[in-house]
């Protein structure tokens, strides 16, 4: 197994154990079951710093993080770092909540552990199973997921996106551009997350675009071009887009989902618990993903891909 695999799973294990030993219900609380003192100060450049000291452990949070969500995830960041016994990261690390990253990892990372960590203690497998595979997944479940666990909107997105068995992918942009997106296991299986690189401009059609033209969002998904998202579709593609904007300025989440989704079953053998680790190994292993998709494109020139079957495409009429 790969050591990032690993740590991935390390930090899932720890966070689970950590919230049955101590039997606390916020992240708050876990830190006074630890004896780590929180302050707020004022923080420039970091959106919380866990510090050793010899009179102790302390979390800084800066005095301008009011929200109660965020505060309660900058806080769960930190001590995720704490729990995986990682070094006091540097003061411009942001923490942020961001989907593992893809692409051949094989060392460990510690931004991601303490991600993954977080995820794990402030959102219970027992939480997220009652909503990840909801049909079709719009953003609500996100919100309900979120509301009830007292976490971000997009720590809650991520959180769903790798454990559904649904075909659908979390997207995070700012100011029309993509900063990352976090596609499910099953969606993963028809396209590689690099059809959606970091830095791509939103296309025209797509309702997060239309928030950065006008200023205005649609409250209600919308079928939208999918070439506006992701690259290398065949024209004629659609996907059904729910965005919402955050509370950073200019930022939106994102829920995109295939139209022609087929109404697939949980296997009982791949429970909620199991896919997260599934899911990081099919992204560390980049050789096996290249040749897995190499074989998902059609070899008729004016057929469809299979990614073009599951969004939509209108097949040339007959001449």
């Amino acid at each position: 197994m790969w050591p990032w695999v690993a740590g991935m799973e390390a930090a899932r294990i720890t966070a689970i154990a950590a919230r049955e030993q101590s039997g606390v219900a916020s992240v708050e609380e876990f830190a006074d079951y630890r004896g780590i003192k929180l302050y707020d100060v004022d923080l420039q450049g970091a959106g919380a710093q866990l510090i050793y000291g010899p009179g102790g452990t302390h979390i800084l949070l800066p005095n301008t993080l009011v929200e109660p969500a965020e505060r309660s995830w900058a806080i769960a960041h930190e001590l995720g770092h704490y729990e995986m016994k990682h070094a006091a990261p540097p003061t411009n690390e942001l923490c942020a909540p961001r989907p593992r990253r893809p692409g051949g990892r094989v060392e460990r990372d510690q931004e991601d552990e303490a991600n993954e960590w977080a995820m794990m203690f402030t959102m219970k497998d027992a939480d997220v199973a009652r909503l990840c595979d909801r049909m079709p997944m719009t953003l609500d479940p996100v919100l309900q997921l979120a509301r009830r666990c007292g976490v971000p909107p997009v720590a809650a997105a991520v959180r769903l996106m790798g454990v559904t068995v649904r075909f659908c992918a979390a997207v995070l942009s700012q100011d029309g551009v993509i900063q990352w997106a976090s596609p499910s296991l099953r969606l993963l299986g028809f396209m590689d997350v690099s059809r959606f690189p970091e830095g791509k401009p939103i296309g025209a059609g797509a309702l997060a675009r239309r928030f950065v033209d006008t200023g205005r969002l649609r409250r209600d998904p919308d079928l939208v071009p999918a070439s506006a998202w992701i690259d290398g579709v065949s024209d004629g593609t659609w996907i059904q887009e729910h965005s919402m904007p955050t509370c950073q300025p200019g930022t939106v989440l994102t829920m995109l989902w295939a139209p022609n989704e087929p109404d697939v079953p949980r296997e009982l053998t791949l429970p909620p618990r199991l896919v997260p680790g599934v899911r990081d190994m099919y992204l560390s292993d980049e050789a096996g993903r290249i040749a897995y998709h190499r074989a998902m494109i059609s070899p008729c020139p004016i057929a469809p891909s299979w990614l073009d079957v599951l969004l939509g495409v209108s097949l040339p009429a007959a001449g």
